[in-house]
């Protein structure tokens, strides 16, 4: 295992064009899938893309003993979204399972060329992210429109690596402030239409 250190070591070390430096995998339909991380027992990002059919579409992932690391998305709406892999650390995944109708794309990049967003600044999407907290933030403003009623969640992840709290679990639409725990650096989004988060 590396240093505890690793997220913020790697983060340091990467350049504005670290997302051009991923493994690309693509095909069509059930795949069980071996994959390679930028580090090998360091967190990734996946840029996923698919199930243009809207039929049930989920990807799970596996380490090198067939243990499930994780469910990684599970919908039956198209999707495009970038998940975290391997968060909280502990697990290292070398495989994918993906269970889609029709074709799939992703793309596996360093945890440090997550988009990133600092206090002062909002940052607006749809669907699952992963950003980067590049300073010292201590609040959030959140809105997100989840007219689909699907779970809405942020969660907290400190500069380990680790779990560092749970901001907003709802399947309603959601406005409101919530306090950042002590120590965070990625946040990471999980959710079915727009959303936004602004930073103080």
């Amino acid at each position: 295992m590396k240093n505890t250190l690793f997220i913020l070591i790697i983060a340091l070390c990467l350049s504005h064009s670290a997302y051009s430096q991923h493994k690309e995998y693509q095909g069509s339909d059930n795949k069980y899938l071996a994959i390679e991380k930028p580090e090998e027992d360091v967190p990734a990002l996946l840029l996923i893309t698919g199930n243009a059919a809207e039929r049930p579409f989920s990807i799970a992932a596996y380490d090198e003993n067939g243990n499930r690391t994780g469910t990684l998305v599970n919908t039956s709406d198209s999707y495009s979204g970038i998940v975290a892999l391997d968060l909280p650390t502990g697990r290292n995944s070398r495989y994918l399972e993906l269970e889609v109708s029709g074709p799939w794309l992703i793309r596996v990049h360093p945890i440090g060329s997550a988009p990133k967003i600092s206090p002062g600044e909002e940052f607006s999407d749809a669907g699952d992210n992963v950003l980067w907290v590049d300073g010292d933030a201590s609040r959030a403003t959140i809105h997100a429109d989840n007219r689909s009623s699907e779970n809405f969640t942020i969660r907290a992840f400190d500069e380990f690596g680790n779990y560092n709290g749970l901001l907003v679990h709802t399947t309603s639409s959601y406005s409101g402030e919530e306090m950042i725990p002590d120590h965070t650096l990625l946040l990471v989004v999980k959710a079915m239409g727009s959303w936004s988060i602004t930073l103080e």
